[in-house]
């Protein structure tokens, strides 16, 4: 719901704030609101699910090479309300990361950076949704920037 409409999302989310808060629920029981979202999942489930966005990758990639310019691809991954960043995350990373060095696709994967900074604490999301904090975006921007930088695809005057 979050992706399309941010409004009922806000109330999902305090719904299963009240929910978990009235209930009293015990340590590490998920919600019925939570319940459903896989904790890890097959590789092989992973990769078909990924396979549509390989694929709009893949056309991307042609599209900038025919024009002559490079496509870097930017992964961003939610951070968990507890801190923690999903088993599913990473694997996502790795699966998308070798698609594209693979096809000698540029990537940048902030996720290991974003993990340290955060060292298990929730300060790189919203508390009511999974949208980026401030700081999550600086530090993404900041990896970025560097990435672009060290490749010598963008300069550091102006």
């Amino acid at each position: 719901m979050n992706q399309h409409f941010e409004t009922g999302a806000h109330f999902l989310a305090l719904a299963q704030r009240l929910y978990d808060l009235f209930l009293n629920q015990r340590q590490g029981e998920r919600s019925p609101l939570q319940r459903g979202r896989a904790e890890r999942a097959d590789p092989k489930e992973l990769r078909d699910r990924l396979q549509p966005m390989l694929a709009e990758i893949e056309r991307m990639s042609e599209v900038a090479r025919s024009r002559e310019v490079e496509l870097v691809v930017f992964l961003i991954n939610p951070q968990e309300h507890d801190g923690s960043f999903q088993a599913e995350q990473w694997a996502y990373n790795q699966i998308v990361g070798e698609y594209c060095r693979k096809r000698y696709i540029r990537v940048v994967d902030p996720l290991p950076m974003l993990a340290g900074v955060a060292n298990g604490r929730p300060i790189l999301c919203s508390f009511d949704d999974y949208h980026w904090t401030r700081e999550a975006h600086r530090l993404a921007a900041g990896a970025l920037f560097d990435y672009l930088t060290r490749e010598g695809m963008l300069s550091r005057r102006g």
